[in-house]
């Protein structure tokens, strides 16, 4: 099924409202084995970015969510740190290719119509390309994420606001890297990659129904993300609300262990 092949291709759900969950809140567990210095320095800017937006615009109410690990993993999600208005510009119009823990390469193009169109690695090594709408909305921790919803497979025309979060993107305007998570077993696991304005040569073989909509960098071939990577020009210099590292990011229960709700 093709939304199972790929977390970033739906509305993310989780449990957001109700009485605060007995077990698992940050603020009442012990600190983090992960949490490093450098997460405390993400720490305090991300505090002043939430202070900035606004208690009520960071995510969901700590204070309601169900922070049971069992039932979302919220304390390891990663906390996005860019805006709406900051992803929408950084996307629009581009290729995200990205590892999604398949044997070979991923990648979305972001129309500028508010289309996505995926061309995504299986685990059996063939590759499966559909598109969805694009939304550009809140998250569950942080300022913004981004969802997709196929308004064929589903009885209304768009996701529901109250329920459906964004995909949570972290980004590091130094190195280019992008990562948004996956849930795995133990957790959210970050599924890394670039945004790029060029058209891999690569993309021809396996992906039929992709715009080509830009220059092609012809050398940027191979079977694998880190061989599209040896010659890929990532989109650098854009900009954050705070600093976050994709991989090994700042997380919610991070986050309010060291800044509990009041």
């Amino acid at each position: 099924m093709l939304k199972m092949q790929i977390a970033l291709a739906a509305a993310l759900t989780l449990t957001a409202a109700g009485a605060a969950s007995a077990q698992n809140e940050p603020w009442e567990e012990p600190r983090p084995s992960s949490l490093t210095d450098a997460h405390v320095a993400y720490a305090q800017e991300a505090r002043e970015a939430h202070l900035s937006a606004g208690l009520d615009k960071f995510g969901f109410d700590p204070l309601k969510a169900e922070w049971d690990f069992q039932v979302n993993r919220l304390p390891t999600m990663p906390v996005s740190n860019m805006s709406v208005a900051k992803l929408t510009s950084l996307m629009n119009g581009r290729y995200f290719i990205y590892d999604n823990q398949n044997p070979g390469w991923s990648v979305m193009y972001f129309a500028p119509n508010g289309e996505t169109h995926f061309c995504a690695n299986a685990p059996d090594g063939n590759y499966n390309e559909w598109k969805a709408d694009r939304y550009v909305t809140s998250t569950p921790f942080g300022l913004a994420g981004m969802l997709h919803w196929d308004p064929t497979r589903s009885e209304i025309e768009k996701p529901p606001v109250l329920t459906a979060n964004g995909y949570p993107f972290v980004a590091d305007p130094n190195t280019g890297i992008v990562s948004s998570p996956r849930r795995v077993s133990y957790g959210w696991q970050a599924q890394t990659g670039w945004f790029q304005d060029e058209y891999a040569t690569v993309f021809a073989e396996h992906c039929r129904d992709l715009p080509r909509v830009s220059k092609i960098n012809y050398k940027q071939e191979g079977a694998t993300v880190e061989e599209l990577a040896r010659f890929a020009k990532p989109i650098k210099g854009f900009k954050v609300d705070f600093k976050n590292d994709p991989n090994n990011p700042l997380t919610a229960g991070m986050y309010y262990h060291l800044y509990p709700p009041q």
